[in-house]
């Protein structure tokens, strides 16, 4: 019966076009669909896995892996295991060998990479099930279209809603599929379906992931990617032959949910982060930055690449569980390739480097730059890289690095094809006064003169001369479509308050984007009545602007305190549905060794908290701010506000709609680093597609609720109408009801002998066709368990209940009973 139950289900999903089973990450850059068409059509479903569980081919049981002795084990029951074999180890999702709930796509983590050409339309479908069976489908070549199936409910256990965020796109004309849940869309509720469709614009190299509660950093995200069409590569692009391309999902990897890990900030328990029962704290003072401040605000715990990584205990180099697979690069010698690197982690920047080699940057964010040779690049959390490795003569095993901003790290493997995959003996570079190291995007700009680093701003990046002449910076103009802009962005150490310029993001009740009344879907942070506590007030933060309008921000990172020399941390600052120039990126005031100490001098504080900074000279502003770049500044979605420093960023908001802006480090987003850019009126913007679904909160007053109790106690008239529904059409009141049913009730009592009569009959028929039932089922029980027990081997997927013993052993003395579902 359990085969047959297992064979309509297969058939009914092939009908589908639905191919069920586990596959690694495929890290290659490959197309979704053909260059010449237009549409490109997906299918996920979005599922719970665990990690270091090996699924079997429905994905609905699953055998844990243990390590004993320096190997990996499946067990197949209880006191019942096998060594697992290579295959299964690369089949399974491993993290960091450590067990954890993954929200994957199709079985995948990280999830299935879309690859699309300019202008092709994506479309994705999400449907809620309440039954999980984890799939694989195979991308159908149409539009990009994403049909997306989510079963987060696992029978009723769990039922969470989702939604999907396409960052680094544009979604102009479409700002209602920018994927922001209570911005743009109402969360996809389980038993629901949701059609993604959109332009895949511009080109580069984008992600996608969920924009509902903190589902990102735990499976939800996978690349996008969008290619150039042949006629409209340019010149450029044709210099260096690439030999080949990589997708690379880069992340911090934390053993707790997501969900914990935020609530742990609000309980104020993430000192405990070694564990509740640990007799050692976690203090971020323990790992410190070479400028003197914090490493990180929580402990790192571990690193993966591609779903691959290794715990490396006290911060050692030698990691927890050996066996576990790196995540490899092949390549062959004296070749290029191009590696596009996504930092999709929770909160730490991440730098990468390759031992033995030079990387070239040549891409952020998408946007083209002019090359740069360094020896290592730093990302924050939503921040893009595209570089190029050029391998050499010398055949080898080489460390991909990836470092944690001192806090931790994990690694990969580039192999060169021509030698056996082994465990790397390579060592990094060692920087020298002769040689000195370098790097991009640092956290800090001023190294101890002995460490022999150099670091390049992401506003010193030029962009490509190609790209100059359709993307010149937007002139600050005195005829009232320039503004300036000052953000103060805000994590409170102490209380744990995250905020822009003192005020807390609170969510809409409605999806802003569906048009509902403004003012009963968000907390106006101009009311009196809003909530405030240390100078922080909660509230629906909303700056509007007209359609054109050029928009300078001044993006300050005062740390918790102005003069707090080592609290405070970077924040990297996301905008939706556009694109800006990083004009000038400034870091903190530094000591003679080199120690931050305060706020850059470039900017006044009103008070220690700075929520509302400006400019420290009065005849700065709009185009006249020293060291800005007005000339060909590189383009970004995503960008660094330095500890104790400031951004610069301009662009001109010419997408209608309501779009989010917010740090990436995903709890401090949850926490309220947030607002939305309303460009527009309601009237100006995109009308959404019909039946686009809504949502909010509800209320009604107690005179409403009376009457409908009221009208609910009212007898059904012979037509099957309530006496309400009859009395609206003759229109009479509800007096005259109550004198119907008065004159009613004054009749002669009925007579019931003959309904109890028949009653009785019923009664006593139902109560035998119940005990024929029991009886029926008793013995198709037994008869299902003499068959069961008689069968030989223990893993077989039909029985229902079995003695359960140690290997192989007689199962009729076991003293405990092992179900199985059908």
């Amino acid at each position: 019966m359990a085969e047959s139950v297992y064979l309509v289900t297969f058939l009914a999903l092939l009908g589908e076009g639905i191919v069920l089973g586990f596959a690694p990450f495929d890290h290659d850059v490959t197309p979704s669909c053909a260059e010449n068409e237009t549409i490109c059509e997906f299918k996920w479903q979005i599922n719970y896995t665990e990690t270091m569980v090996l699924y079997d081919n429905f994905g609905d049981d699953g055998h844990p892996l243990m390590y004993r002795n320096g190997s990996f084990y499946k067990r197949l029951d209880c006191g019942v295991n096998q060594q697992t074999t290579e295959e299964e180890l690369l089949n399974t999702l491993t993290g960091d060998g450590s067990y954890k709930i993954l929200y994957t796509v199709n079985g995948k983590f990280p999830g299935p990479s879309i690859v699309v050409y300019e202008g092709q339309e994506a479309s994705l479908i999400i449907v809620y099930r309440l039954r999980t069976i984890s799939m694989v489908f195979r991308n159908i070549i149409f539009i990009v279209v994403v049909r997306v199936k989510n079963s987060l409910s696992k029978e009723g256990v769990s039922m969470e809603g989702v939604t999907v965020h396409w960052h680094g796109l544009y979604q102009k004309g479409t700002p209602w599929m920018d994927g922001v849940d209570m911005i743009g869309q109402c969360p996809i509720s389980p038993g629901q379906s949701f059609t993604y469709r959109f332009i895949a614009e511009p080109i580069g190299t984008h992600w996608y992931h969920s924009h509902l509660s903190v589902q990102r950093t735990d499976g939800f995200a996978g690349a996008l990617i969008v290619l150039p069409r042949s006629r409209n590569r340019r010149s450029s692009d044709q210099n260096e032959k690439i030999e080949k391309e990589f997708v690379v999902l880069a992340q911090d990897w934390f053993h707790q949910s997501s969900i914990e890990l935020t609530q742990h900030f609000i309980w104020d328990l993430r000192r405990y982060a070694f564990g509740e029962n640990a007799t050692r704290c976690f203090f971020a003072s323990n790992i410190r930055k070479t400028d003197g401040g914090l490493a990180g605000f929580m402990l790192f715990q571990s690193g993966v690449v591609n779903g691959r990584g290794h715990n490396y205990p006290e911060w050692g180099d030698t990691p927890m569980y050996p066996v576990l697979p790196y995540e490899t690069f092949v390549v062959k010698s004296n070749r290029t390739y191009r590696f596009r690197l996504i930092n999709s982690g929770n909160a730490f920047p991440l730098q990468v480097s390759v031992d033995k080699h030079k990387l070239e940057l040549i891409s952020t964010d998408g946007r083209d730059i002019r090359g740069v040779e360094t020896d290592a690049i730093t990302t924050v959390p939503g921040e893009r890289i595209d570089f190029l490795l050029r391998t050499t003569s010398t055949p080898d095993n080489y460390w991909f690095r990836v470092e944690a901003n001192g806090a931790g790290k994990t690694k990969a493997i580039v192999q060169y094809e021509s030698v056996e995959k082994e465990v790397p003996v390579s060592k990094e570079k060692t920087c020298t006064e002769d040689d000195w190291c370098t790097d991009i995007n640092c956290m800090v700009q001023v190294y101890p003169s002995d460490t022999y680093r150099n670091c390049t701003k992401i506003s010193d990046l030029r962009i490509s001369p190609n790209d100059r002449a359709r993307r010149s910076v937007p002139r600050a103009k005195n005829d009232g479509t320039f503004k300036e802009i000052f953000l103060s962005v805000h994590f409170q150490t102490v209380t744990d308050f995250a905020h822009i310029n003192g005020k807390s993001f609170i969510k809409p009740t409605s999806a802003l984007q569906t048009y509902p009344n403004m003012s009963e879907a968000i907390v106006d942070c101009d009311s009196s009545e809003i909530h405030c506590y240390l100078e922080v007030c909660f509230c629906t933060h909303i700056i509007k602007v007209a359609l054109g309008t050029t928009l300078q921000l001044v993006l300050v990172n005062p740390g918790p305190l102005v003069n707090e020399s080592e609290l405070g941390l970077q924040h990297p600052m996301h905008i939706h549905g556009h694109t800006f120039h990083v004009l000038k990126t400034a870091y903190s005031h530094y000591n003679d060794s080199a120690i931050s100490v305060s706020l850059n001098e470039d900017i006044l504080c009103d008070s220690v908290y700075c929520d509302h900074p400006k400019w420290s000279n009065d005849t700065w502003g709009g185009d006249n701010i020293p060291g800005i770049n007005l000339e060909d500044p590189p383009i970004k979605d995503t960008v660094l506000v330095p500890r104790h420093g400031y951004t610069v960023i301009r662009f001109t908001a010419n997408n209608l709609g309501f779009w989010f802006f917010h740090c990436h480090i995903e709890i401090h987003q949850i926490m309220g680093m947030a607002l939305i850019l309303q460009v527009g009126d309601v009237d100006e913007m995109p009308p959404t597609p019909k039946n686009f679904p809504t949502c909010g909160s509800f209320d009604f007053s107690q005179e409403e609720f009376e009457k409908l109790v009221e009208n609910s106690k009212r007898d059904t008239n012979d037509t099957g109408e309530t006496s309400v529904q009859s009395d609206l059409k003759l229109g009479t009141g509800l007096s005259s009801v109550r004198e119907e049913l008065e004159e009613h009730n004054k009749g002669p009592p009925c007579n019931n002998t003959d309904q109890k009569n028949k009653d009785t009959v019923y009664v006593i028929a139902i109560c035998v066709l119940l005990v024929l039932m029991i009886i029926l089922a008793g013995m198709l029980c037994w008869q299902r368990y003499t068959n069961d027990v008689t069968t030989n081997g223990h893993s077989s997927a039909r029985y229902v209940l079995l003695h359960a013993g140690e290997g192989n052993e007689s199962r009729e003395d076991s003293n405990y009973l092992t179900f199985r579902k059908l």
